[in-house]
């Protein structure tokens, strides 16, 4: 209750009259309360009344029921006597009659069938409870590629805008030196054709950044006007560990396990038909002939009694056996499910970490990109300040630093996501605790 309380204030706190631009944290946060998890946990509140629906089979129930009937002819008996009397007629109940009854039942024994039903509920009931888990983790997921791929957009638009600044400089000493005639005409329309194919790159990152910032805007909830920060977590040690995560903490690994219990209690169900069913009943009961149930002058008003039922299905075509045959194979099924996902999830946790490594090394080729480039674009920008270069040298050199800056800022932004993406491999417990270790140890 405190952490719902704490993220409903922060959310409300973070609406757009307070801020224009969110961390990736408080953006988690918000994200885990949107209306596509609220789907998911009225659910599993939908089946927590189903489970405890079940749980009332424990108890006897209690009914009341209140009756009346006019007859359209007074019951009567004939009395057939031998001769000389012969036939003769008498009544036997009055054309009105009145009935009231207050009945206990109770189900004494029903071959295990409630508390089968009530563990199947259950059960269901963590299913669902689990399925909201691995929603808040497919949300965090996708909110995290969408979080990252602003931050790469926001740091092309500043490399794409600078790389506009140094056009733009380069194109007043284009102009000075074509009116001194230091410069052809070709050269300056050059340097005035980059300066709009510059501006067009420009215009075309703000739009993808708007667009990037509108769907994290709908995920999260909050209007996102710009990010604040990065996607901040530690390094995971290995594939092994998150595996191992996943095992413990995956929300959709262990909904398929408690699918299992599932299907041992609808084999249980289905057994239980080969047992008997005992019910009690007991009921106080009166009839008369008036609504006051006073009798109607020809037999007694008290009717109450105490009694039991058995009901036991002796034969029924198979159907029973096959019923608990097809729970069994639908078990076997459910098996070979939980085997092949958990293969599928160590498959993709591999892989996963495997990019995550690649990223890192394709960053360390990126970093000396940009410092190859940006030697060669002082160099080519000094040679033509002093003559010696050409105006489409230039034009070149700053467009190879502004996308050497470009895809720097891209393989961050997706070794910032990709990180997110193997924690939460790990279960969505594995993340929180790793974002908010590595939050604590910014602090220190």
């Amino acid at each position: 209750m405190r952490n719902f309380i704490a993220t409903l204030l922060l959310c409300i706190s973070l609406s757009p009259s307070h801020a224009k631009s969110f961390s990736y944290e408080e953006l988690v946060l918000c994200a885990q309360k949107s209306p596509a998890v609220e789907v998911f946990e009225r659910m599993s509140r939908y089946a927590r009344e189903l489970k405890l629906s079940a749980e009332g089979a424990l108890y006897p129930s209690i009914e009341l029921s209140y009756s009346g009937a006019w007859l359209d002819e007074k019951p009567t008996m004939t009395y057939h006597m031998p001769p000389p009397i012969g036939s003769a007629s008498a009544p036997m109940a009055t054309t009105r009659s009145f009935e009231s009854q207050l009945s206990l039942r109770y189900r004494l024994f029903s071959g295990f069938a409630i508390s089968s039903l009530i563990e199947k509920r259950e059960w269901q009931r963590r299913v669902a409870e689990l399925k909201v888990i691995d929603k808040k983790r497919s949300i965090v997921m996708r909110l995290s590629s969408l979080y990252a791929q602003a931050r790469m957009l926001e740091s092309l638009l500043h490399a794409r805008t600078d790389a506009l600044a140094a056009v733009e400089a380069a194109l007043k000493k284009a102009r000075a030196l074509y009116d001194n005639g230091m410069l052809p005409p070709s050269g300056l329309y050059n340097i005035e054709a980059a300066l709009y194919d510059t501006k067009a790159a420009v215009a075309d990152t703000e739009n993808e950044l708007r667009k990037s910032l509108e769907t994290l805007s709908y995920i999260s909830g909050e209007r996102v006007d710009g990010t604040r920060g990065g996607i901040e977590l530690p390094e995971p040690k290995s594939a092994e560990q998150i595996y191992r995560y996943a095992l413990k903490r995956r929300a959709d690994i262990a909904s398929l396990e408690a699918t299992l219990k599932i299907d041992s209690a609808d084999i249980k169900l289905a057994k239980s038909q080969y047992f008997p069913r005992i019910d009690l009943e007991a009921a106080l009961k009166r009839r008369g002939g008036s609504p006051t149930l006073e009798g109607d002058g020809y037999s007694n008003p008290n009717r109450s009694y105490l009694g039991f039922r058995i009901d036991w299905n002796l034969y029924s075509g198979g159907r029973t056996m096959h019923m608990g045959e097809a729970a069994r194979y639908r078990k076997l099924a459910s098996v070979s499910a939980l085997i092949d996902y958990r293969q599928r999830v160590e498959s993709e946790i591999v892989k996963a970490f495997g990019d995550l490594e690649t990223l890192k090394k394709r960053l360390e080729s990126a970093k000396m990109r940009i410092r190859s480039q940006k030697e060669y674009y002082e160099l080519t920008r000094g040679r033509f300040d002093n003559g010696l270069g050409s105006a489409d040298e230039l034009s070149r050199a700053i467009a190879d630093l502004a996308q050497a800056r470009a895809a720097k800022a891209s393989i961050e932004a997706s070794i910032e996501m990709q990180r997110a993406l193997v924690w939460l491999m790990g279960g969505l417990k594995s993340f929180e605790r790793a974002l908010t270790k590595k939050k604590k140890r910014g602090k220190r």
